[in-house]
């Protein structure tokens, strides 16, 4: 991480006149420890203060680092905490483009810092210059740099100072964006003081230069300034003061490319730069993502979307890329072409494009204000997820109300939002609005992606209806002359999981073969699609019982989403839970607890904390308990309780309080252990639904059995199993419970014959239920030794044998030094002496 002193901000106010104190601060702090980090010497300055080398003073592992020091005039208790919350977010930023922030605190003269990733490169322009890379190696680092910043807007983070010195390419080529956020940081540090802003002047939006609120559009605009630069080796700012650029600003006059830089670039690339410095910024580019889309489009010879989609313009871009297969084609179709045809042909055309791209500069509108509400709405306050996209969404459908056109493709893009985080209920209702708007303006290809979403909603709750749906949707997908891609995934992942569904796993692979491939023809869809398609083929095999290539498939998926920095997505937390519980069918907890463990630090971390978090919470803890990590357990439960009753997850709330009445048994603490069940019979009334309901009464019988009232604790367990159905019900997580519950009660009442009968069906089930591929289940563990005890107690010989059988299973899955392992070793050295007496 470097700095250069042609970046200060020379815009009046205090830090136009900052003092050297470079000498002074590098005598100051040389030597002295921050955050674990020696201070060497000041290797860059700023307005806002000076950038100093460090390296790792103690640990394992030696690590150069950047501190960036923030030469406070002013400083005061509160902007310390906004400091420190600000830095909270930007830590989030966990992205292999973006230089990572380690730490931050104040010094002992109460100056703020940031302890950063240090880079050894140069500015992206220089790096470009120096090893003359050609066009299209420079386009390509720009898409990076797009990459990078759509990662940060995605966590609600605008970078606000994009410039060439805050973009260093190493000597490898490597890329890494600085001081991503911080010029928020530093603007906040001032603002009450001096309202000065933190901004490079020549690459500042209208919006910073106005002083008005910044949302993305503003880095839409200076990666414009950026790709002049570092294409056109200059800038449209250049010898413009910072009068003139606040008086243009004012004006809403377009800042337009010079004939020197206009000359130097490719035309496309001259367009689409100026899409990015559209004077409204609603009119410039949707997202970083469009912007990435229209370079990597460029690249690879396709149409580029700021040109325009007019068929002359794509027919040329066709033909370059299909010169040789094509030329013979073209030129017969142009001699038997009239000049009638072509004319009518373009006037209906130029028509079909005008609404076209007033329909996408509306919706570009309309989501660029949704994610600028979003960043408005965080402020000083603490959201969940929910809570933040209700609130945006609800200003945003204030704003443009509901009839619009446009509204469909915005509400079903914020309606995956909810279904990310598990909330149905919002998920569905988006979609049926976005389908009514879609059915009244005759979309019929965001209708068709609609119906397919809205069947995958209602696969469960509503099946019927799903089917309907689906029918709909791919009749209307199936006629659609060009569906876009988003559509065309959307239907194929519907149909597959259809197939699932109706127990056809071979015909589930097929559609999502065919998207896979249609990924592959369109790189600019993005890693995300990718994803989810990669973990629909996993959960194909996984229900085809294929559990190692499914455990494949989504190692797949997670090393896709870490390779381009989202390993700490919602995303990525759902693909790895799905990996830990198929770690768990195969028996492989010791694997399935590192994954759960690991999944825990990404997730707190990413401060996840919805209902997604609290039902991931409820796997790790089941899984903790049946290895008999109990503290271990208690923290996980505890956690998942503060986030299902913060956010009024009902169902997951009684399944952890279900939790807790385990851990608290396993202690032998009854009266919490009465208390937590109580509170998660509360939420069970009526017996809905099923799972916790019978998951209930199983611990309401332990819990009469550790009380003596064995007759109470046998009536509770024989009645569950009377309506699971037992002995006719072959499989179910609950059965099991109840079946080794049932042992427990009978064994302790005397009565062998049938405590020996409940085991055996409970240890015919489980062995049934393994998977071929299982290297050990400690449940049928804990069933043979179960089995094991009671024929010891009843003299039966074939103790010894369930024993060794047991020990397998036990020894893998909770060590060779568990309790419970000892006991078992000891009983099979005991057993012969036991069965001859």
């Amino acid at each position: 991480m470097t700095g250069s002193t042609d970046d200060r901000l020379r815009t009046g106010g205090a830090f136009d006149a900052l003092p050297d104190y470079e000498a002074d601060l590098e005598s100051k702090l040389s030597g002295r420890v921050l955050s674990g980090y020696e201070v060497g010497g000041v290797i860059g300055s700023g307005g806002m203060g000076y950038v100093l080398h460090a390296t790792r003073a103690e640990g394992d592992f030696d690590r150069e680092a950047a501190i960036k020091v923030v030469v406070a005039t002013h400083h005061t208790s509160e902007l310390a905490r906004r400091f420190r919350m600000e830095v909270q977010i930007l830590a989030k930023l966990n992205h292999p483009s973006i230089a990572l922030l380690y730490d931050a605190g104040e010094t002992e003269e109460g100056w703020p810092y940031l302890v950063m990733e240090y880079v050894d490169g140069s500015p992206i322009d220089e790096y470009c210059a120096d090893n003359n890379l050609p066009t299209d190696d420079r386009v390509s680092l720009l898409i990076d740099v797009a990459d990078a910043v759509q990662f940060a807007h995605a966590q609600l983070i605008v970078h606000r100072d994009l410039k060439p010195s805050n973009v260093m390419v190493d000597k490898s080529g490597k890329l890494k964006l600085l001081d991503f956020g911080i010029a928020k940081l530093l603007e906040e540090e001032q603002e009450d003081v001096t309202r000065a802003r933190a901004m490079t002047p020549q690459y500042a939006s209208p919006e910073q230069l106005l002083g008005q609120p910044i949302s993305i559009a503003s880095d839409i605009y200076q990666l414009g300034l950026l790709t002049a630069k570092v294409l056109g080796g200059s800038l449209p700012t250049d010898g413009e003061t910072l009068t003139e650029a606040i008086q243009r600003s004012a004006e809403g006059r377009l800042l337009t490319l010079p004939n020197s830089i206009r000359h130097s670039l490719p035309s496309e690339i001259a367009v689409i730069i100026e899409q990015c410095l559209r004077a409204e910024p609603a009119d410039r580019y949707r997202n970083a993502n469009y912007l990435r889309d229209d370079l990597q489009a460029y690249l690879t010879g396709h149409p580029v979307r700021a040109v325009g989609q007019n068929s002359g313009y794509r027919f040329r871009k066709f033909v370059r890329r299909n010169w040789g297969g094509v030329l013979g084609g073209v030129l017969t179709l142009l001699a038997l072409l009239s000049a009638t045809v072509i004319t009518a042909l373009q006037t209906v055309e130029a028509k079909r494009q005008r609404d076209i791209a007033l329909y996408e500069q509306q919706r570009v509108q309309a989501s660029n204000e949704f994610y600028s509400l979003l960043l408005e709405e965080m402020g000083e306050r603490s959201f969940t997820s929910v809570e933040l996209l209700d609130r945006g969404r609800a200003l945003l459908q204030d704003q443009f109300g509901s009839g619009q056109p446009f509204m469909a493709s915005v509400l079903f893009d914020v309606s995956k939002r909810y279904a990310n985080l598990n909330e149905n209920d919002q998920w569905r209702e988006l979609l049926h609005e976005a389908e009514r708007i879609a059915r009244e303006h005759g979309d019929d290809d965001l209708l068709a992606a609609v119906l397919c979403s809205l069947a995958r909603s209602n696969r469960v709750r509503a099946p019927e209806l799903a089917s309907e749906q689906l029918v709909e949707g791919i009749t209307i997908y199936e006629q659609l002359a060009a569906p876009t891609v988003d559509t065309s995934v959307e239907c194929l992942r519907t149909q597959s999981q259809a197939e699932v569904r109706a127990g056809n796993f071979g015909a589930a692979l097929e559609p999502l073969v065919t998207a896979q491939a249609l990924l592959d023809l369109h790189p600019s869809a993005g890693n995300r699609l990718r994803g989810l398609i990669l973990s629909d083929i996993a959960f194909a095999f996984f229900y085809d019982g294929q559990i190692e290539k499914a455990i494949a498939y989504l190692d797949k998926v997670l090393e896709l989403l870490e390779a381009s920095g989202r390993g700490r997505t919602v995303l990525y937390q759902r693909i790895a839970a799905n990996k830990a519980v198929s770690l768990g069918v195969l028996g492989r907890t010791p694997e399935a607890l590192e994954v759960l463990a690991d999944l825990r630090k990404r997730r707190q971390g990413s401060g996840f904390q919805d209902r997604g978090a609290a039902i991931q919470l409820v796997q790790h803890g089941d899984l903790l308990m049946d290895v008999d990590r109990i503290d271990d357990a208690v923290a996980v439960y505890m956690e998942g309780l503060a986030i299902a009753e913060s956010v009024g997850a009902t169902r997951i709330t009684a399944a952890l309080n279900l939790g807790m009445v385990k851990v608290n048994l396993a202690k032998g603490a009854l009266v919490p252990a009465r208390n937590y069940l109580r509170a998660a019979e509360a939420h069970v009334r009526g017996g809905e639904p099923k799972s916790l309901a019978n998951g209930v009464r199983v611990h309401r019988a332990k819990l009469h059995r550790m009380t003596r009232e064995l007759d109470v604790a046998a009536r509770e367990i024989d009645a569950l199993l009377a309506d699971l159905a037992y002995p006719e019900t072959r499989r179910g997580h609950q059965l099991y419970l109840a079946l080794a519950e049932a042992v427990e009660i009978y064994g302790e009442l005397g009565d062998y014959a049938k405590a020996d009968s409940l085991v055996n069906g409970l240890v015919d089930r489980l062995e049934e239920s393994r998977h071929p591929g299982s290297q050990g289940s400690v449940h049928l563990g804990r069933a043979l030794m179960q089995r094991a005890k009671i024929r010891l107690a009843s003299g039966n010989p074939a103790a010894a044998s369930d024993l060794e059988s047991a020990l397998p299973h036990l020894v893998y899955a909770l060590g060779e030094d568990h309790p419970m392992v000892e006991e078992a070793r000891r009983l099979l050295a005991d057993a012969p002496s036991i069965a001859s007496s």
